[in-house]
């Protein structure tokens, strides 16, 4: 079984006693050892069980790790991981030769350091290069990705204002729905005997989006895995 957990939840002896944790995810070093963040702290080649009842037959999950069938990693002496990477030099994107940990969550993913990539075109959309344009002058071109990335003031923003509020709002019981139809962020109360689905059964009260609170009708919109920004290209 492939370790690609998150917010997995089973039990784990710690200081002696059988404990129920939550594995947030998991770190594979780059000399082979796997740490697991789970919400009772950090913890090395911890031994997971699915339940008290596996943990008495001594059924543990495994810890085989399977890192991706990807021919950029390739395991190499002592337990490490050779992994090609892509980093700015001299204006222009190289490959350099990086042995990174892994972040386990869901898929496993390169840790790599500020300014490396996983390919040249990731790379380029996320920092910037200079080009000479038509009229002699030296200009920087910002890839989409660094254009787009949050400033510090409006992440600050969010993690300071918008997760509290989204968090205290959930408390108290507000739900959040998007109504793709009018680009519009809606609010409700959703009380737990209340059920949503694409349908209403005829013999049941139902409500759209037009009976909710609107929270904005402008500035947000709609995505999905083939919703694309890109810029116009210049003449």
């Amino acid at each position: 079984m492939n370790i690609t957990i998150g917010g997995y939840a089973g039990y784990a002896m710690i200081d002696g006693i059988l404990t129920e944790v939550t594995v947030k995810h998991i770190t594979l070093t780059n000399k082979g050892k796997l740490i697991y963040h789970t919400n009772k702290g950090d913890y090395e080649n911890l031994t997971l069980y699915a339940s008290r009842q596996n943990f008495e037959h001594n059924i543990p999950c495994s810890n085989e790790v399977c890192l991706p069938n990807d021919t950029l990693i390739e395991g190499v002496e002592e337990k490490r991981y050779k992994l090609t990477a892509w980093t700015m030099k001299d204006g222009e994107p190289v490959s350099v030769a990086v042995y990174p940990d892994f972040k386990i969550q869901g898929r496993v993913e390169p840790i790599l350091d500020k300014g490396y990539y996983l390919t040249r075109e990731e790379c380029l959309k996320y920092e910037t290069y200079k080009y000479v344009d038509k009229n002699g002058n030296v200009v920087e071109r910002d890839g989409i990705g660094k254009k787009m990335r949050l400033t510090e003031k409006q992440l600050d923003f969010i993690q300071k204002v918008l997760e509290p509020a989204f968090k205290t709002g959930n408390e108290i019981g507000i739900c959040l729905a998007y109504d793709y139809a009018y680009d519009r962020l809606c609010a409700y109360n959703m009380p737990p005997e209340v059920q949503c689905d694409c349908y209403s059964p005829n013999h049941q009260e139902s409500i759209s989006s037009d009976d909710m609170y609107k929270i904005s009708e402008r500035y947000i919109i709609g995505i999905s895995e083939d919703t694309y920004f890109f810029e116009e290209e210049e003449e």
